[in-house]
C-alpha cells in the first residue's frame, strides 16, 4: 500500500512538472497563461 501511494505521489510531481513546463514555454512566447487550454490527459 505504501509503494502505491509513493507511486501516486512520483506520478502527480512529475505531472506537475510537465505543466510547469509547459506554462513556463508558453510564457517565455509572451502568451497569457489564462487564456491556455491544456490538452490531453
Amino acid at each position: 500500500m505504501i509503494m502505491t501511494q509513493e507511486q501516486a505521489i512520483l506520478k502527480a510531481q512529475d505531472q506537475f512538472g510537465d505543466v510547469i513546463d509547459f506554462i513556463r514555454q508558453v510564457s517565455s512566447e509572451g502568451r497569457r497563461i489564462d487564456q491556455l487550454t491544456i490538452l490531453g490527459g
